[in-house]
């Protein structure tokens, strides 16, 4: 089954990507649930492990791949930054980045054409609720090699 890299960026994000100031909604109710916790939950710490992650992605049904190059448990404020846009969650709220390589191809809108070859050093970012396992968006990016 191929995977449909939909970025969930705001066309209008602002310059400061932390101090989130929407709603805060009980995280049991956001994203799709994906990634089981396998930990006990504990305050501050993340419910899975990077192995969780990493066994989670090659259980996954896909003609395209994705090798998982790192795994990241950092606050939402952190990983706005990282990602270069909002992820709109409370600034200290736990999450896992998980930053992916592969053979894939970015959906993008039917009045965008893409031009030239795509960078190698592209890859896309999967944002995890560090505590509950659930995905709640997905982006990509390019990294410096």
């Amino acid at each position: 089954m191929p995977i449909a890299w939909i970025d969930s960026a705001s066309p209008v994000a602002t310059e400061d990507y932390c101090g989130y100031q929407g709603s805060v909604v009980d995280s049991a109710l956001m994203g799709t649930p994906e990634i089981h916790p396998s930990l006990t939950p504990e305050p501050g710490k993340p419910a899975f492990t990077e192995e969780d992650v990493r066994a989670w992605v090659a259980a996954m049904e896909s003609d395209e791949n994705p090798v998982v190059k790192r795994v990241e448990f950092m606050s939402a404020c952190e990983v706005a930054t990282k990602v270069n846009h909002p992820v709109y969650r409370p600034d200290d709220t736990l999450l896992a980045l998980v930053t992916l390589t592969g053979d894939w191809q970015i959906h993008l809108p039917p009045e965008v054409t893409p031009v030239g070859p795509p960078d190698p050093d592209t890859v896309a970012y999967w944002i995890f609720d560090a505590v509950t396992g659930h995905l709640i968006g997905s982006t990509s990016g390019v990294e410096s090699p």
